[in-house]
């Protein structure tokens, strides 16, 4: 910019300031005279009323919507301007009269005492901004309950003019009624041609004997050559079939009812799992668990005759997540066991349950009650071997109460463990990929425990004999429980000696009941029963496998007794044992009975006399029908709680 432009500007700078200076001065001097201030106000008032007249300035509700909304703005930035401007205005005068020195009052006025000074004049001024402060938040409160008083105003005048208009104009139609009425007056709905062709045309019919092609998945046995041997293969596929409208409607019909059930089985199961997680107690645990897909053995890098090669080995995986209460919050824990042996039976899951136990059992030693959760295989958790595993080899590692075990519906038993399944084998790959060679078990044992710290990891040598003494405990005339497959829920209880069975998980029945809701059945515990019990006439009971029934006439004998049912429950019967060398007999009471089997209540003999008295430790036992060899009167008792009978039970050898 050249000097002469910049020098001319600054001139003009100056008489503009010079000019805004002499029109303060102006106004300060009329607002000093108040006659000359009053007409001055007087003409600017004419002024604007005539203005108004001729008009050239327009009131609010003569302005357009945009004038409007514009005129509003000039009016909140000028309140604005005004409130700010008095603002400071006030906090001048407060600084000023903060700041001015007294006046000593003593040189005006000599003959006044002079009063108490002010030793810290800081308070006042604190005590002012404070006084500030609390009214500008204050004021800002009451704005904003103004707002909300304004808005339920407007709320308020809302719906009263709604039901205003409705009352005005009432509503008698609805969905119903407009159908209805469309369907009355088939005019409205088609013309009378479309409704002749409609009637009248051979396509508006179903034919049933119209044919279809869909997709199902089916399996199928077809059979294989391997290296020359022929042998027969069970595959499932996905294959095109052919049939009729009619019969596809009927086997839509036949899949309604069973997805239905499907449907409520689900949502019971995972309704009754959430209520055991919150209904938790401090001696209560309940046990997720499920078995990962192996995980095969690899190398960072391979050569190809071992990539695709069978050398590799696989590992078995069992993961686990344990659910306690820990005061009155909800915790869990996660475990896996991992071994070289890949068996998935009921035999392999109680090995790889039992360091797991342990582990609880130091955390909580008295267990009350222990729920298990799984899904549902038939060659792995829902069957024959693993219902009497419940009973008795997991009941001795536990010594809980009670024992319930549930399964979850078929296709929908995904939950916790195979998370933590997942996370093991991605920590394993990723450690793969970064050179590190998991080869064998040791290998994957020790990388695994060192980088997932928030999984106990448990390395199992399931050996032949360490399953072999499990599988002793198993019987050889185990009997498989008819409707294994609908069963979800098995319990287990340490007053009685067997396991009932139910179709759905039933919180509301206890775990010894028979189940009112959703009965399956019971199945008995022999051998758990001679073997954890320790009742009084333990002599009767022989070690000798010669003694055994054999299955086929105990069931044989078992079909004889189901026509009798002259025994019902609180019948009083005798009930007899075979011995080694003799028979004895004992008095009790029924307490349950099934297709089968008596859950008996015995009494003891009164030493010297005929009476029968309950022991003080409950005896309870269950025997078979065969078992029983008569039904007793109703007994009298006395005052002693001693039950007298009107039989001769002298007809009996060696009554106890």
């Amino acid at each position: 910019m050249a000097p002469t432009q910049r020098k001319n500007k600054l001139d003009h700078e100056k008489q503009k300031e010079r000019q805004r200076e002499a029109m303060r001065k102006l106004r300060a001097a009329r607002k000093d005279d108040p006659i000359k201030y009053e007409e001055e106000k007087q003409k600017a008032r004419d002024s604007y009323y005539k203005r108004k007249e001729e008009g050239k300035i327009k009131i609010i509700k003569e302005m357009t919507e945009r004038e409007r909304r514009q005129q509003r703005k000039n009016w909140r930035k000028r309140s604005k301007t005004y409130y700010e401007k008095k603002q400071s205005q006030k906090i001048i005068e407060i600084e000023l009269e903060d700041n001015t020195p007294l006046v000593p009052i003593v040189q005006e006025l000599p003959n006044v005492n002079p009063g108490p000074s002010n030793k810290d004049d800081g308070r006042a001024r604190i005590g002012k901004l404070r006084r500030k402060e609390n009214l500008k938040r204050l004021n800002n409160e009451i704005k904003k309950l103004n707002a909300k008083l304004e808005k339920e105003r407007k709320k308020k005048e809302k719906y009263r003019m709604r039901l205003k208009r409705l009352q005005k104009t009432p509503n008698n139609s609805s969905p119903r009624k407009n159908v209805e009425k469309l369907i009355r007056e088939e005019k409205n709905i088609i013309s009378p041609r479309v409704k002749k062709n409609l009637i009248f045309f051979p396509a508006s019919k179903f034919n049933e004997k119209d044919t279809i092609v869909y997709e199902r998945w089916c399996t199928k046995k077809c059979k294989v050559v391997i290296k020359g041997i022929e042998k027969d293969c069970v595959k499932t596929i996905k294959e095109k079939k052919l049939s009729t409208k009619g019969e596809v409607l009927e086997l839509l019909k036949e899949s309604i009812k069973p997805f239905f059930l499907h449907v409520r089985n689900i949502n019971h199961q995972f309704n009754a799992i959430q209520q055991i997680k919150e209904g938790l107690k401090e001696h209560d645990v309940l046990i997720h668990m499920d078995f990962s897909e192996n995980y095969n053995c690899k190398y960072s890098e391979e050569i190809q005759s071992a990539h695709f090669g069978g050398s590799k080995p696989q590992i078995s995986l069992h993961t686990v997540v344990v659910y306690f209460k820990q005061g009155n919050t909800l915790k869990r824990k996660c475990y896996c066991t991992i071994s070289e042996n890949l068996r998935h039976d009921p035999i392999a899951i109680c090995a790889h349950l039992k360091p797991i136990i342990v582990d609880i059992k130091e955390k909580i030693v008295s267990l009350d009650n222990v729920h298990f959760l799984s899904d549902g295989p038939a060659t792995q958790y829902r069957n024959r071997k693993m219902f009497f595993l419940i009973g008795t080899y997991l009941q001795q590692l536990l010594s809980a109460k009670t024992i319930r075990w549930h399964y979850s519906e078929k296709g929908h038993g995904k939950g916790a463990p195979d998370g933590v399944g997942g996370c093991l084998k991605r920590t394993a790959d990723s450690l793969v990929s970064r050179g590190t060679d998991m080869s064998d078990f040791k290998s994957v044992l020790k990388n695994l425990q060192e980088h997932c710290k928030g999984v106990s990891i448990y390395g199992l040598n399931l050996d032949a004999e360490e399953l072999t003494s499990i599988e002793k405990k198993l019987p050889n005339d185990l009997v498989t429980f008819k409707g294994t497959i609908q069963c979800h829920e098995v319990t287990f209880s340490d007053n009685y000696l067997l396991l009932n069975l139910r179709k759905l998980t039933c919180l509301n029945c206890a775990p010894s009941d028979v189940c009112e809701h959703y009965p399956l059945g019971s199945y008995p515990l022999q051998s758990h029963s001679s073997a954890k019990r320790k009742i009084k006439y333990a002599d009767v009971y022989s070690d000798e496998d010669s003694e055994k029934q054999d299955p086929v006439e105990e069931l044989e004998s078992y079909a004889e007794i189901l026509s009798l049912q002259n025994v019902k429950e609180h019948d009083f019967v005798v009930v007899k044992f075979l011995g080694k060398k003799t028979t004895q007999h004992f008095v009790g009471v029924v307490q349950e009975c099934n297709q089968y089997n008596y859950l008996v209540k015995f009494f003891r003999k009164m030493s010297g006399s005929k009476k029968f008295v309950l022991p003080r430790k409950e005896d309870i036992s269950l025997i078979k029908k065969n078992d029983v060899v008569c039904v007793l009167p109703q007994p009298l008792i006395n005052k002693r709680k001693q039950y007298s009978f009107s039989t001769n039970l002298s007809l009996f050898s060696n009554i106890n």
